[in-house]
């Protein structure tokens, strides 16, 4: 099972693996009904979870596509009153990602 992956694409592997799946049906059964069982009991916590790193993705992205914009206004000569417009930071904000880019 933990050579599986590197050799899925083989026919007589996956062969192999058939077989060995057929000869372990109930166990196999067993394990499936154990991993369902566990998926149920602790779904909330895994869309809690799935939820937070997309939030977290979407805000990173964000934050990103603001510093390259900043970037790209200093690199162009903005003034400072046209980067907090476009942005929607203030000031201080804006000084604090020039820093950090520099």
């Amino acid at each position: 099972m933990r050579e599986y992956e590197k050799h899925r694409k083989s026919k007589d592997y996956a062969a192999v693996m058939d077989l060995i799946t057929r000869a372990n049906w109930e166990q196999m059964e067993v394990e499936k009904k154990m991993c369902d069982a566990l998926k149920e009991l602790f779904a909330e916590e895994l869309k809690e979870a799935d939820n937070n790193g997309r939030t977290e993705g979407i805000q990173t992205g964000i934050q990103q596509g603001k510093r390259e914009m900043i970037l790209a206004f200093l690199k162009a000569g903005a003034e400072i009153n046209i980067i907090k417009e476009a942005t929607g930071l203030n000031e201080e904000q804006i000084d604090e990602i020039r820093r950090e880019i520099e």
